[in-house]
């Protein structure tokens, strides 16, 4: 195992596992406030978020990525055959596992990196994001199952119910799929999991491209429904990802809107001890995102991934001319190849992630080394933005609650 092909890809030896200790290990935290982080970058980007943990007791799932798009099966990993084509909200088809990162190998990985950290922080989460549930009486149910088992290990699961929603038809009606199928997904991850503890989350912020925003939306009484009705099935949710009515990659324009929208949400999902969940955070501005700590009471889930691989970039591009060159290059002709040919400033920064994971016709890396073995000067000029960059989201969203008291 080499830092080559290592990182977050395969798991590590039951020795080097076992001598991880335990406050180093993710764990289930409830409904506290805390930040989700996408590991698209993996090592690169850990040193920065544990040290930034520890030095503030911010709570987070320090561990997150979509495990349906940006993660593979370890089983997949040597056979880029069998890697089934999804969608990437923004970025259209792209492979699964595009980030070179497997499902288990990410889990193994983040917690060797809290452990090298010294990590002294309190409990952190690791999320496996946007698992997406179907219908149990459909022939791809087994899909979510699979999933489920592959990510056993993690102890945050957001359970994303985009697929099985009836967007089409009004809000509570649209709905109705949705329960028994959550129901049947928890008591898989139960199952799967040995009843051991986990945070459950439920995703209903993405939307097909057919419906308007504003028309996805989701209304404070959808949230009251579906919560009362996993209520009478077992199941209470520590976290709701509604849809704010905005689309990914973009700010909002009407902050008074977004703040009653917000507190309403916010309002229905306390009475049952739910917290929102903000996803795609990464291009909303400290304004809104004031707006949305306001609203909340600091008490929220706010998720970023693209991000931390921008400020990845920015960093390579002001400190490494060499590669910065070679990243450009990379990332124009595999936006090109995708149907969607881009300007070099734009692509480097929108499908650098990808870059850690695509390889060649004979299947060897193209770029995974060359990024993990960027020289100290981009590492520490990487992790200094990422720091002030956390820092401003937890001024922004937490204030005073820092340790989701």
């Amino acid at each position: 195992m080499n830092l080559a092909d290592g990182p977050a890809q395969y798991i590590l030896p039951p020795e080097e596992l076992a001598a991880i200790p335990n406050n180093c290990r993710p764990r289930a935290l409830g409904p506290v406030p805390r930040l989700g982080l996408g590991s698209r970058a993996t090592v690169l980007s850990w040193p920065a978020v544990f040290g930034f943990l520890s030095q503030t007791g911010l709570f987070a799932n320090a561990i997150q990525n979509s495990v349906a798009r940006e993660l593979m099966p370890l089983a997949m990993l040597d056979d880029p055959g069998m890697r089934p084509t999804t969608l990437q909200p923004g970025l259209g088809p792209v492979s699964v596992g595009h980030t070179g990162s497997t499902i288990e190998g990410l889990l193994h990985w983040g917690m060797r990196s809290a452990a090298q950290t010294g990590y002294a922080g309190p409990g952190y989460g690791a999320d496996a994001d946007h698992l997406p549930v179907y219908r149990p009486e459909s022939a791809i149910w087994d899909r979510t199952v699979r999933l489920i088992r592959y990510a056993r290990e993690y102890t945050h699961f957001t359970l994303d119910i985009g697929a099985i929603m009836a967007w089409e038809q009004g809000p509570l009606t649209r709905l109705a799929p949705a329960p028994p199928a959550i129901a049947a997904a928890v008591e898989q991850i139960r199952k799967i999991r040995d009843d051991a503890a986990f945070d459950l989350e439920i995703s209903l912020d993405e939307s097909p491209e057919s419906i308007a925003p504003d028309a996805a939306s989701t209304r404070p009484e959808e949230m009251i429904w579906l919560l009362e009705q996993l209520a009478g099935l077992g199941v209470a949710p520590a976290y709701l990802a509604p849809h704010l009515g905005f689309t990914k990659g973009s700010d909002v324009a009407d902050l008074q809107r977004l703040a009653e929208v917000a507190e309403g949400l916010h309002r229905a999902a306390s009475e049952y001890n739910a917290l929102l969940s903000i996803h795609s955070g990464d291009d909303l501005s400290s304004a809104t995102r004031r707006v949305l700590g306001e609203a909340s009471g600091g008490r929220l889930l706010f998720k970023v991934a693209p991000a931390l691989q921008k400020l990845f970039v920015h960093a390579v591009l002001t400190c490494d001319p060499a590669l910065a060159d070679r990243l450009t290059t990379w990332t124009v002709q595999y936006a090109a190849e995708r149907g969607t040919p881009l300007p070099p400033a734009d692509a480097v920064y929108k499908f650098a992630f990808a870059a850690f994971g695509d390889r060649d016709a004979v299947g060897q890396f193209e770029m995974r080394e060359r990024l993990y073995n960027a020289g100290d000067t981009v590492k520490t000029a990487f992790a200094d933005a990422l720091t002030s960059y956390l820092a401003a989201l937890a001024d922004d969203l937490f204030g005073n609650v820092m340790n989701g008291a």
